[in-house]
């Protein structure tokens, strides 16, 4: 029994559509499709019923498959194949390295002169990393090629800025990671947040001048009687955080900072 038309393929990685045109013979029950490696040498075969396709699956990436049809009647006799067709079944797409940056935070605040500290988490996923850059917009600003990846931005002046990280693998390779957005404000400005811990203490935490001291000081009526109840130093990059000591009982409290 002479199977009529030819066969077609669609690929999705390590699976393979096969159709072809329906026998018109009436005794037609039904098809086998043989398949292997060898052309004309089929190590496997598949009985699909009367439905003129078939998906086979778990095929391996990279190898070429041969494939021909035949069809079968009411008795169970096979007729001769189709025209044998060919595919190679792709390899598998590496998955590339992710990076996200850690440092600085998007929405982060900081005083001029400001040092940025710059922080990458790279994700390998089996690849060569050669290198980590840091740009500003577009700007390269600055690279690291070992792990932790990390530099420190110095003197940034006054103004908003838009950052990301660039890993560079396998060569010439590469991915770049989400933009962080920041503000650097002019030299003498501080930034101020206030939060109550799980143990319900006031914490104050900001930005000001970098290594500059301050005092901390509260008071419960806002106009008076302002007491200092802690120092700090700021970081290098001009972040600090100042737990209150005592636990935040007050309707009403304020505090202040005074920078030296």
């Amino acid at each position: 029994m002479l199977l009529g038309g030819s066969a077609g393929v669609l690929m999705a990685q390590s699976s393979v559509l096969l159709a072809w045109n329906a026998n018109t013979d009436s005794d037609t029950r039904g098809y086998y499709v043989h398949y292997g490696t060898v052309s004309l040498s089929y190590s496997n075969v598949v009985s699909v019923g009367s439905a003129p396709s078939v998906t086979l699956t778990n095929l391996t990436p990279g190898t070429t498959y041969y494939f021909a049809v035949s069809a079968y009647g009411s008795a169970g006799i096979e007729g001769p194949y189709s025209t044998e067709i060919s595919y190679t079944v792709p390899l598998a797409r590496p998955i590339p390295p992710s990076i996200a940056m850690t440092s600085p935070l998007n929405g982060a605040m900081y005083t001029a002169p400001a040092n940025i500290s710059m922080t990458a988490n790279v994700t390998t996923n089996g690849h060569i990393i050669s290198n980590v850059q840091f740009y500003n917009g577009k700007t390269l600003i600055g690279q690291d090629a070992a792990p932790p990846y990390s530099m420190v931005w110095s003197n940034v002046a006054a103004g908003s800025y838009s950052v990301s990280a660039r890993v560079v693998y396998d060569g010439t390779s590469a991915v770049d990671s989400p933009s962080a957005g920041f503000t650097v404000a002019a030299a003498g400005s501080v930034f101020v947040n206030l939060q109550i811990n799980s143990s319900r203490q006031a914490v104050l935490s900001g930005n000001g001048q970098a290594n500059h001291t301050f005092d901390v000081q509260a008071t419960s009526n806002l106009k008076t009687n302002w007491a200092t109840i802690g120092h700090g130093t700021n970081t290098a990059s001009g972040s600090f955080q100042f737990t209150d000591p005592n636990r935040a009982t007050n309707k009403f409290r304020s505090y202040r900072l005074i920078v030296h």
